[in-house]
């Protein structure tokens, strides 16, 4: 509504002229350079990451397939990523709480008591049974 009211402030039409960044000599020249870079890059991802299957050899799984090579054992399992230092150690310390609350929650909750309020961000147990949840914030 806000960037197509009839009664707004965009215009009705504008004109984009395109040209080629600077440092480069033509359109051509920087969509080669472009191409090869991105070529490299998805090189050096793949390279890193393995081979991928496709959407072709996905879709032709059974369903029910699954990984024929355990997971790894001890390896991260990261549930919180950053790289602020101070923000990951807040943030773990809210999932620790959370975690906490959701549990206390959960037996109260299979004790009988249904009348028990859930920790917000409780998500399947509100969808599947209804449960009570805190407000956010």
């Amino acid at each position: 509504r806000h960037f197509f009211d009839p009664d707004g402030s965009m215009p009705a039409s504008v004109t984009l002229t395109l040209s080629s960044p600077p440092g480069f000599s033509s359109a051509a020249s920087f969509r080669e350079q472009l191409t090869s870079a991105l070529a490299a890059a998805e090189t050096e991802a793949a390279r890193k990451v393995g081979t991928f299957l496709g959407v072709a050899r996905v879709l032709k799984q059974r369903w029910s397939a699954r990984a024929t090579s355990p997971e790894p054992l001890g390896q991260l399992n990261p549930k919180v990523a950053g790289r602020n230092k101070w923000k990951r150690i807040e943030r773990l310390s809210r999932l620790a709480s959370f975690l906490a609350d959701y549990r206390d929650a959960l037996l109260a909750w299979r004790a009988g008591h249904r009348r028990t309020v859930f920790p917000a961000g409780t998500y399947l147990m509100r969808l599947a049974c209804g449960v009570a949840c805190a407000q956010a914030g």
